[in-house]
């Protein structure tokens, strides 16, 4: 029966889609003197040219035409068989750059260092969520068999070497032909039975085997190969017809149903394309067997001569049959063209080779447009010129739920441009009408945060676009506003999890890596190839980030990354030295660095996110680069120093590991193994940090940003480089994507710092505006973590701190004071900057700048955050306090080091193994009497030396009222905040599973997210926490699920959901009916009992440090002179060593059995008679933003 054109409402264009796709988801400038890397980093016009990236050699794309083609078969059925994109065969002379119109100007004008920021956004008003996402999941099964990564590993060794390389290529290909067998049960099954196969594949197996790698390789008329496509596995139905009454010839219209493996569209064809596909094939003189087309057209006369009842009859039985016939004869053309490529085929039934990518959700129109983008280049000067020498570009044209995509042409593996839809997308019809309609065609603009595109064509094929268009902007979660003004939408019931230090974070990484299908992205600050995942190294070869990487990239996943390329003479990370090393590796290790440094470039702000994403569902955000000196445990070791005989076997930190900032920075970071401290002198710096791992559709929100990073490197550096391709993100709505198994309790939501210098977008700040709207909500206590504490407390418009977190600070703690309500912020930061350099010398003023700045911010200057508060005759100790930590060592001290202590959970194995952490008996002493000490320390040779040295706090975390958690790479200062400066990508948590607790002294109902999260990180800071084990294996290290359970939703096993979601999350929910004496102290942080005990741990802790070591920073140090007769003389004691050598052992050991865990008090005195800024001779006119 003919039907007319559904109206265009929400509710129509949503059940449509849910057709389609089936089970479809809803879901002012100071003076100073300056080290001489800052100097460096100030001066660009004494930068010495970095060597430019090196040239990609081309790919030999005919060698692997096995490769290529079964990849895309596989990759669109499902099975366990990627590859590298294949080469896309572009005339580059032709193809026409897509830029970025939105460009930063030159760092050298002063209006770039402006935040960018109006005084409305820098009020942080709170934005809330449109339409929150409320996905709902569904559950599919796979009847596909794949080994574990055990099971892999087994066979891997078994085969081994004793394959030659010839002998294994030769089983892989007899492997993907047999594969071919099973094609229809990999294929998702349908229960629409209207639509009909194509072909009968089983019969025609061996043909296919031979015909289609064969088809593959040839090309048609035109020299162009043909889409790696099995028209068998197709299926179609011709299920509606009507007039087009919006056209003058009244054609009708034929409504065609197509499915192929997971992906299903519906395309709409007159009668008049079936006469021209026939039409154009029948001219083909190599394709034989066209079958015969009827037009139907005589029948359809002689319904005229009926009356108008019976003809109506006649003529919906007619179009009954006709589009019987027409199917019939879509599918006996499959048939023939099977074995020759025919382009006329695939853009009659849209049919391309991304097209029938897996995993990439709704599809909607496909077609060939004319296409032209608003070219905006950058001149050399500090202004931007037009080009008005854009020429149209004829390419394929892909619409998805969530971004589209620009092709060369339908068999291009690989898009030529990818435009992400974002919450400024417009899509504008311009209708040409009158005598220009002759003369031009129908247009619609295309805009979105970064860019412009005009596509023109013919009035009907603009209108079927369109169409799709609206579609996905109404259905689409990335075309609307959302909380906070953050680019991701809120995802409800995601599954989370948290790690504190780098020991648990980094195993759960590698877990991750190597239970990989497809791809991986890594983008870092800072990464080392050669950084061990797992401890001892001397055990875990196999887990250098290097190795493992390697290991997955032969495999066939591939693997994306993106590093921050410093100002060499600034910074020593090397990146080129990352990029080298790990691509030659394999050709599916692709590395790009960001951003160029000069007039045109980006001098003084940089990349500072860390993440790791696999296959778009497991994803890894926070305070942690993949590098040197990050890897550490709850313990803090600082010692790692063994007799030559058995260094290499017992140490935990190898060569530049073993770091400490403070007394040496890193140097030739490519000679890995040379070591650049002293281990028998001076300690390493601990450091301490926390990050988040998460899976599901938030991993894909991760994944989306790397995307869409990822892209904008590649179209500013390497656009031409076929080595680097475009990525598309995954689908946001897939049928056969069961998310029922990524499940959890938290609400979350994905927040960035991201601007045009580092993304190509309109500038973000979303990370600022939670951050504000938190604070300025909380309702009872708030603990934050930063590396920085840099902000300002009121309105300024000359002041050189733009970001307000400071005054949201104060004006909640002024509203708690008027209210009378019980109110506690605890701060927590480093001690003293990770600078090298004596702050008494001449090229200390980098370190001395930034902490001007922090102690303006907290307690300095009229304008800080204590100061505001006094003000209001108001005690800031009542309400909040800042501390730090520190921790001591005994060289020679671990002899135990790398082996299994006593009560672990298990030995340490080549293979995984998995164990809950086993709760040991903690005496009364550990926490009234006898302190935490570390490990060894009563068997130490007495003649061994004591050190010191500070816990450096890098986490960058804020958790609210035991509720919200913000955790992620952003720092508390501009550059971290104001979204314009450093990159930065966090994350904002809500459990709605709730445990009891206490608050207030109260009863208390907190997320278990963020009261685990929080008790956890207080007992380490208190001491009263279990030690860590460096090869034990615990829940705390393991991914938010367990990696067989990981390694089988990747690969689509079936499994009840009750043996995949674990209770978990690496912290047993606390029996409040029999808490432990640890639970209890660290439960209710506004106790006066709880903040009593942490105070009074802080004070003891710093005065024994205090008496023992004489370290700075220390309140009682305030000027220049108390410096100097306060520090001991370096060249009688090594920094961080006992002050007076001549002390007693006894006595040494007695003082320091005194201290508990790490925390101590933070110095507000320091130096607080001296002008930080203005102490020091200067030579140099720097711009402070750069330090804020």
């Amino acid at each position: 029966m003919s039907t007319s054109n559904e109206p265009n409402n929400p509710e129509s264009v949503q059940n449509e889609i849910s057709n389609q796709n089936e089970n479809i988801r809803q879901n002012p400038r100071e003076t100073v003197q300056l080290s001489k890397s800052t100097l460096a980093l100030l001066n660009p016009h004494e930068e010495e040219q970095s060597p430019s990236d090196d040239e990609d050699e081309e790919e030999d794309e005919s060698s692997h035409w096995h490769d290529n083609f079964f990849a895309n078969v596989f990759k669109s059925l499902g099975d366990n068989q990627p590859t590298q994109p294949r080469s896309t065969n572009v005339d580059h002379q032709k193809r026409q750059k897509r830029p970025y119109i939105h460009r930063l100007q030159s760092q050298a004008d002063r209006k770039s260092l402006d935040c960018g920021l109006s005084e409305h956004q820098l009020a942080a008003p709170y934005i809330e969520e449109e339409q929150p996402e409320k996905p709902e999941d569904f559950k599919r099964s796979s009847t596909t068999p794949l080994l574990t990564p055990e099971e892999q590993l087994e066979s891997s060794e078994a085969e081994g070497s004793s394959v030659r390389p010839h002998e294994n290529s030769l089983r892989d290909r007899a492997k993907k032909a047999l594969a071919l067998h099973h094609i229809q049960n990999l294929f998702t099954p349908s229960n629409k039975e209207h639509l009909e196969n194509a072909g009968n594949l089983a019969s025609e197996l061996l043909p296919i085997s031979i015909s289609v790698p064969f088809l593959w390789a040839r090309l048609d008329y035109k020299g162009r190969r043909a889409p790696p496509i099995i028209f068998e596995a197709l299926k179609l139905a011709i299920t509606d017809s009507y007039a087009d009454h919006n056209m003058y010839n009244l054609q009708t219209i034929f409504r065609i149903e197509l499915e192929y493996g997971d992906v299903k569209w519906v395309i709409k064809r007159s009668g008049y394309e079936f006469f021209q596909l026939d039409f154009n094939l029948k001219k083909r003189q190599e394709i034989a067997g066209i079958p015969s087309f009827s037009t139907g057209m005589s029948a359809w006369v002689g319904t005229l001569f009926h009356r108008s009842e019976e003809r109506h009859a006649r003529q919906a039985t007619l179009s009954l049959e006709r589009r019987k016939t027409l199917q019939e004869y879509l599918i006996r053309l499959i048939g023939v063209l099977r074995k020759h490529v025919s382009y006329d085929l695939n853009e009659f039934l849209e049919l391309s080779a991304i097209s029938i990518t897996r995993d990439m959700g709704w599809k909607g129109k496909e077609c060939y447009l004319e296409n032209k983008v608003e070219k905006f280049r950058k001149p050399r000067f500090f202004w931007r010129m037009r080009n008005s020498n854009e020429k149209w570009e004829k390419e394929w044209v892909i619409v998805r739920d969530s971004y589209i995509a620009f092709c060369s042409h339908i068999s291009s593996s690989s898009p030529a441009d990818v435009f992400l839809l974002d919450k400024y997308f417009k899509c504008d019809r311009t209708e040409i009408h009158g005598i220009h309609k002759v003369l031009l065609h129908d247009r619609i603009d295309l805009s979105n945060s970064s860019r412009k595109i005009e596509l023109r064509g013919d009035k009907r094929t603009l209108e079927s676009l369109m169409e799709s268009i609206n579609k996905v902007k109404i259905s689409s979660p990335w075309v609307r506003q959302h909380r906070f003004d953050s680019y991701a939408p809120i995802r409800e019931a995601a599954k989370i999890k948290w790690y504190v230090d780098g020991k648990d974070y980094f195993f759960a990484v590698s877990q991750a890596i190597l239970a990989a299908k497809s791809e991986i992205y890594i983008e870092d600050w800072w990464l080392s190839p050669e950084l061990y995942l797992r401890r001892p190294p001397s055990e875990n070869e196999d887990f250098r980030l290097d190795n493992l990487l390697k290991k997955k990239a032969e495999e066939g996943v591939m693997i994306y990354i993106v590093v921050y390329k410093e100002v060499r003479y600034a910074l020593t990370l090397d990146s080129r030295h990352t990029k080298l090393s790990l691509e030659k590796l394999h050709r599916n290790i692709r590395v790009q660095r960001h951003p160029d440094h000069g007039p045109e470039g980006t001098m003084f702000w940089a990349h500072h996110e860390k993440m790791v994403v696999v296959d778009s569902q497991v994803a890894f955000i926070g305070g942690l680069d993949l590098c040197f000196g990050r890897y550490d445990t709850h313990t803090h070791e600082m010692i790692d120093w063994f007799p030559e005989e058995t260094k290499k076997a017992r140490s935990i930190w190898l060569g530049l590991d073993y770091s400490n900032p403070r007394v040496k920075d890193f140097a030739n970071v490519a000679d890995y193994l040379h070591e650049i401290i002293d281990k028998k002198r001076t300690p390493r710096m601990p450091w301490h940090d926390v990050s988040i791992g998460m899976i599901g559709t938030p991993a894909r929100d991760v994944a989306r940003h790397f995307v869409q990073r990822w892209n904008f490197i590649k179209d500013e550096k390497a656009y031409n480089k076929e080595k680097f391709p475009f990525l598309t993100p995954k689908g946001e709505y897939v049928s056969t994507r069961d998310e029922s198994l990524f499940r959890g309790t938290c609400d979350v939501q994905l927040l960035r710092s991201s601007a045009e210098w580092s993304s190509g977008i309109k500038q973000e700040n979303s990370i600022y505006n939670a951050y504000v709207h938190l604070i300025r909500t909380s309702k009872h206590f708030i603990y934050i973590e930063n590396q920085f504490f840099i902000t300002s407390t009121e309105h300024e418009n000359n002041y050189v701190i733009k970001n307000r977190i400071g005054e949201a600070i104060v004006e909640r703690v002024k509203r708690a004071h008027k209210n009378n309500e019980k109110f506690r912020i605890i701060v927590i930061m480093p001690l003293l900057p990770a600078f090298e350099a004596d702050l008494s010398s001449k090229d200390a003023g980098t370190i001395r700048m930034v902490m001007h700045w922090q102690y303006v911010s907290i307690c300095r200057g009229g304008k800080s955050v204590l100061e505001k508060i006094a003000e209001e005759k108001i005690n800031p100790e009542d309400y909040i306090s800042f501390f730090a930590l520190r921790g001591y060592d005994r060289i020679h001290a671990n002899d135990d080091k790398g082996k299994k202590t006593d009560g672990s959970s298990t030995d340490h194995t080549k293979q995984d193994s998995f164990s809950d952490e086993q709760s040991r008996p903690i005496s009364d002493g550990r926490i009234g009497g006898e302190p935490v000490i570390p490990s060894g320390i009563k068997q130490m040779d007495p003649k061994q030396n004591f050190v010191t040295e500070e816990v450096y706090i890098h986490s960058k975390l804020m958790i609210v009222d035991d509720r919200f958690v913000i955790c992620g790479s952003a720092n508390i200062n501009d550059r971290s905040q104001v979204g314009n400066r450093d990159s930065e990508i966090a994350i904002v948590i809500e459990d709605k599973k709730h445990v009891k607790s206490r608050m207030n002294g109260l009863e208390y109902q907190a997320s278990k997210f963020a009261y685990t999260l929080r008790s956890s990180i207080f007992k380490e800071h208190l001491g009263i926490c279990e030690p860590q084990d460096h090869s034990s294996v615990t829940k705390s290290s393991l991914p938010p699920v367990s990696r067989e359970i990981l390694f089988d939703l990747l690969h689509e096993r079936d499994r009840s959901i009750s043996s995949i979601l674990d209770d978990d999350m690496n912290y047993k929910q606390p029996k409040i009916k029999h808490p432990t004496k640890e639970d209890l102290i660290v439960m209710d942080p506004l106790s006066d009992e709880f903040y009593d005990h942490w105070k009074t741990t802080a004070k003891n802790n710093s005065e024994t440090y205090r008496s023992v070591f004489r370290c700075i920073p220390d309140k009682n140090v305030t000027s220049w002179d108390e410096y100097k007769h306060f520090v001991p003389d370096q060249t009688k004691v090594p920094i961080g060593h006992v002050a007076n050598s001549e002390t007693p052992i006894d006595e040494t050991v007695k003082k320091l059995n005194n201290i508990r865990g790490h925390l101590v008090e933070f110095p507000y005195e320091f130096l607080n008679k001296e002008n930080l800024l203005g102490s020091v001779i200067s030579n140099a006119v720097t711009p402070a933003e750069i330090f804020t």
